[in-house]
């Protein structure tokens, strides 16, 4: 069981510009959780002194990717980079950009931090590769009274998110989902079902039916990037060419995908919904982004 939060941090209604949404290799979309979890470990580590950040709710405003539709298919909108020094033009690189309208929920441990400061000190920093435009109305709410039974604090604070969307660990139903099909059938078929569009006839009541666009599950599920997984042995500093450091292990990896929902703030019980932690698995080399129970 992860420790309760000593505060919460409340990032308002963010406005970020330029965002990567292309988080993972199989999906593109709204910034994987591992971004917003390096974003609050940034801001943890500028903080400094015997405030420690960890744990953050995930609340979405709007997303508007940068692209524009020819025909059935969607591209995203590219732009040219400056000359070259010898005049000649540069090559462009392709990348997924969109802007978005976030609220974090940041858990803070120890001291407590100035809101507005802090919020001035994230502004400074990049997240999911955007920048973030000056926040306001940032705020800090003290949980030594919190009572999680009846949820008086969480409740005030999720009427205050609406209108918005909160991303969710929705792993259970991946592998429900994947019990009843069949036996060869891996965790990845039972995402790509979850996630794909269907179209097939649909017999109703009183009636010889109808062809219908319709997707497996109920709830607005998603495929997620939430971590890496290890695909090689962990090399001690210094034994791989070309690392970022030489004092840091390194392991080769690959993305993680998981299944998420977007729920109405309203409709979670409590922080144990909301907040993503880090979570590292050395001995099976699993990286990933989760909920973790801070209450019994």
């Amino acid at each position: 069981m992860h420790k309760i939060p000593d505060h919460l941090l409340v990032l308002p209604r963010m406005r970020v510009i330029n965002v990567n949404c292309v988080s993972g290799p199989l999906t593109w979309g709204f910034p994987s959780v591992t971004a917003f979890c390096g974003f609050v470990h940034a801001l943890s580590r500028k903080l400094g002194g015997q405030t420690v950040l960890d744990g953050v709710g995930i609340i979405s405003h709007s997303f508007e990717p940068q692209a524009y539709q020819s025909g059935y298919e969607k591209r995203f909108s590219q732009t040219r980079n400056p000359l070259e020094s010898d005049g000649s033009t540069a090559g462009i690189i392709e990348e997924g950009r969109a802007h978005v309208t976030v609220s974090l929920i940041i858990g803070v441990y120890g001291g407590k931090p100035d809101a507005d400061e802090t919020a001035t000190l994230a502004g400074t920093l990049r997240l999911a590769g955007g920048s973030i435009l000056p926040v306001s109305g940032a705020k800090v709410i003290s949980l030594d009274k919190f009572a999680e039974q009846d949820g008086k604090t969480y409740k005030k604070l999720a009427r205050k998110l609406l209108p918005g969307f909160t991303l969710t660990d929705r792993s259970d139903l991946l592998m429900e989902h994947h019990k009843n099909m069949p036996e060869e059938k891996t965790l990845l078929d039972a995402l790509l079902d979850l996630s794909a569009m269907k179209h097939g006839y649909i017999e109703t009541e009183g009636s010889k039916g109808e062809w219908q666009t319709y997707r497996e599950g109920s709830g607005w599920l998603v495929p997620i990037p939430v971590g890496y997984a290890g695909i090689s042995p962990l090399y001690q500093p210094g034994e791989v060419a070309n690392t970022r450091d030489k004092e840091t292990p390194f392991r080769f990896a690959e993305a993680i995908y998981t299944l998420g929902e977007w729920k109405s703030p309203s409709k979670l019980k409590g922080l144990d919904e909301l907040l993503w932690f880090y979570s590292a698995d050395t001995e099976n080399g699993i990286y990933a982004c989760k909920h973790k129970k801070i209450y019994e």
